[in-house]
């Protein structure tokens, strides 16, 4: 039996459905700053299945944004940055609870340490998705969440 790992920067681009696939932070970064394709959005969605789908894309911009980028057929950076960010901590969440639902279930939830806001809520900010991640952490080592 193999031992689970955190989620690679190439883990993350295949959820972001990124060709050719990031090696290396910095690779990701250089995508990531140039704007992800709209389709990174549409398979970030899928991935999370039909429950959180609108809060998916209430984290990423808004209704009339997001037409708009459907057209462009790109995400601005600050889109793609939250895109990302969002892609990285559900790698993560499924690493630490083993399942995508589990882990969709986790993130689409209120959490009392995140003044019972959702993960995908607290995440909305970098400060945010720090403290998911610490969240995350705590209970993959079996510290009190």
């Amino acid at each position: 039996m193999t031992a689970a790992v955190a989620p690679t920067v190439e883990q993350v681009g295949a959820l972001l459905g990124l060709r050719p696939r990031p090696h290396t932070v910095a690779e990701l970064d250089r995508v990531v700053r140039a704007g992800l394709p709209y389709a990174s959005m549409r398979r970030v969605e899928k991935h999370f299945g039909l429950p959180l789908q609108p809060q998916v894309r209430r984290f990423i911009g808004s209704r009339s944004t997001l037409e708009r980028r459907e057209v462009a057929g790109r995400l601005s950076r600050a889109e793609s940055e939250r895109l990302a960010r969002l892609a990285g901590l559900s790698g993560l969440a499924e690493f630490v609870w083993g399942s995508a639902a589990l882990a969709q279930q986790f993130l689409g939830a209120p959490h009392p340490q995140l003044e019972s806001r959702t993960p995908l809520e607290a995440a909305e900010s970098e400060i945010g998705a720090r403290q998911v991640e610490r969240l995350l952490w705590s209970i993959e080592h079996g510290l009190p969440a």
